[in-house]
């Protein structure tokens, strides 16, 4: 990885408008951002745990955010669900209950989305 990793703060500008397909898109490029730094010598093991653990926790906040969201839109729950995905293939075990969060958020946020009218099928 090139340069220093900005704390999530700093980065969140665009990300203030509830919009949850942004924030899991963020989320993915922040947790992949780490990617390459164990096969790199010119990180040392002291910086390598740093970067971790800024990752770490600027997704677990993003996580806790999402997975407490209703997305008002069919991309917002669809990027939800790819966010589930993501964490199952992870391995991620939350100690916590953010996976149920994330699955209540996404069962309410189809029950929110507007109806198709019987006439509008097609």
């Amino acid at each position: 990885m090139s340069g220093d990793i900005v704390p999530f703060p700093a980065q969140q500008g665009a990300l203030n408008a509830l919009d949850v397909s942004a924030l899991v898109a963020e989320r993915m490029k922040i947790w992949h951002s780490n990617d390459g730094d164990d096969s790199n010598p010119a990180i040392s093991d002291d910086e390598k745990d740093r970067r971790t653990e800024i990752v770490c926790n600027q997704v677990n906040e993003l996580d806790n955010r999402i997975a407490d969201m209703v997305a008002p839109s069919a991309a917002g729950i669809l990027a939800q669900l790819d966010l589930l995905l993501e964490l199952k293939d992870e391995g991620t075990d939350w100690a916590d209950d953010r996976d149920r969060r994330l699955i209540e958020a996404i069962k309410a946020g189809l029950l929110n989305l507007p109806q198709a009218d019987a006439g509008d099928a097609a």
